[in-house]
């Protein structure tokens, strides 16, 4: 979920320079972040003076601060090195798109009480209603016009949920006992599954079971299907987990089951070793329907790259287990778009054509991969392929023959350089110990200068390499390589 898809091109530009103020340099070019960030040195001038002003209502000793110098440029100072990231925080909290869409999702609408506290019309409030209405529609979650209640798919309501809180690192308020209930149960389910968990993923978790028991108490209850009824009925895991963790919590079966399904499905791949092989045991002795298609797509992967050698693991098995089971409780899972996507379609053209060729295959088979986007769908894959081998082994073979009067040793480790600089890059095979220049396979020859005289009877191309070898070399290769 783009939570920015809702900001102005203001608010966008203002994130990006709050994001560039967290890189922490010492002083700023005017000109250079103008043109980063595709605005004027004016504009810029003014983003900064806003800046200040909400830096300036943050208490003393957590604002940073922000000074215009002469020649074009300007510093940003931290009172510690979290400042930047608290004040991000409270940057996003101010967006008033924002402040609505979490409105919607804790309480009743109230439009008086937006007005009074972000400063803006009642249109401009309505207008940004039918902005979130519209960005929302493809989750099939809506937004009831007479009173501005949230209704639709009550899963994907709590993932939202659980996204927004996760994206603005929002802290949970409510009563002591409330807040003791909440962060004891929390530790109950880490100790449970064994869960190795960072702090932020620690957040995520407790977001998600206090939106569970939110929306329970809202009367939001969830709805799931009788197939999971019948799993979880026999699931001696599950059983486990309500005797030992859910003892005395006061959730109906049903959300007792949702709860313990979406951590399978969340946290799963962070299982320690026993419950992961207890959750993989279950579905794979009950059958169960994502199980079947984690097995099947498997297959599909070794088959569509078997010219390739690499071996499925627990860890693999595990990881196709929680993707598909979280698309299963959402039927439309929101994968997470790899930022890389687009540089690897680039570099893995042959790759990305042979995994989307499966994905339409797979499209045929299970329907519900119809409902996640072609790109989230096609990022999520990819990511799973590159844990399992380096995709650069599918394109094109690059072979490049050394022709140098370096010892056995030193060619070794001039080629182990060449090979970590393009292993994401291109599939090169090194041709060690040659002495002539007639390989009619070689498509680069990587010559010392002994070889200069002999070059102009080569038919492939040569690069001559330096006594000193620096980046600019290997971005020469990569150039040569590029054009053939």
């Amino acid at each position: 979920m783009d939570f920015t898809v809702l900001f102005s091109f203001e608010q966008l530009r203002l994130l990006e320079l709050v994001c560039l103020l967290q890189q922490k340099e010492e002083l700023y070019s005017m000109a250079e972040v103008a043109s980063q960030l595709a605005i004027s040195q004016k504009t810029l001038t003014e983003y900064l003076k806003k800046l200040q002003r909400k830096l300036n209502k943050l208490p003393e000793r957590e604002a940073g601060h922000i000074q215009l110098l002469k020649g074009g440029y300007f510093t940003y100072h931290e009172q510690d090195s979290y400042t930047s990231e608290r004040f991000k925080r409270f940057f996003l909290q101010g967006i008033p798109e924002l402040c609505i869409l979490r409105a919607l999702l804790e309480t009743n609408l109230d439009i008086e009480q937006l007005q009074q506290n972000l400063q803006i019309s009642e249109s401009s409030i309505r207008k940004k209603l039918r902005k979130i209405q519209n960005w929302l529609h493809p989750f099939n979650i809506y937004l009831q016009r007479k009173n501005y209640q949230l209704i639709g798919d009550e899963a994907q309501i709590r993932w939202l949920a659980v996204r927004f809180y996760h994206y603005l690192q929002l802290p949970l308020f409510f009563e002591k006992s409330k807040q003791i209930m909440l962060e004891t149960l929390v530790h109950q389910i880490c100790l449970f599954f064994g869960l190795n968990i960072n702090q932020i993923q620690q957040n995520q978790l407790y977001y998600f079971v206090y939106i569970v028991l939110q929306r329970k108490k809202s009367n939001n209850l969830i709805r799931l299907a009788t197939n999971w009824h019948h799993f979880l009925n026999a699931s001696q895991l599950f059983q486990n987990f309500q005797r030992k963790v859910l003892l005395n919590r006061l959730l109906p079966n049903e959300e007792q089951k949702y709860l313990y399904l979406m951590i399978e499905a969340v946290f799963g791949n962070s299982f320690n070793h026993k419950s992961q092989c207890l959750m993989i045991q279950e579905h794979m002795h009950q059958s169960t329907d994502v199980f079947q298609m984690t097995l099947a797509i498997m297959k599909y992967i070794k088959s569509e790259f078997n010219h390739i050698k690499f071996s499925y693991e627990k860890k693999h098995l595990c990881n196709f287990l929680c993707t598909h089971l979280h698309l299963e409780l959402l039927q439309m899972t929101d994968f997470q778009v790899n930022e890389l996507t687009a540089e690897y379609t680039a570099c893995f053209p042959k790759t990305m054509s042979r995994l989307k060729g499966m994905l339409r295959v797979l499209k045929e088979r299970w329907p519900s991969l119809r409902l996640v986007p072609e790109e989230n769908l096609v990022g999520s894959y990819l990511f799973k392929l590159c844990q399992l081998f380096n995709p650069i082994q599918c394109e094109k073979r690059y072979f490049l023959c050394l022709l140098t009067d370096f010892t056995p040793e030193k060619e070794e480790l001039f080629g182990k350089n060449l090979q970590a600089y393009f292993a994401y890059r291109k599939n090169i095979h090194l041709v060690y110990g040659q002495k002539t220049m007639d390989t009619p396979y070689a498509h680069l020859y990587l010559a010392t200068h002994l070889f200069e005289n002999k070059w102009a009877t080569v038919q492939a191309p040569i690069v001559f390499i330096p006594k000193k070898i620096t980046d600019h070399f290997f971005h020469k290769v990569d150039a040569v390589l590029t054009k053939q």
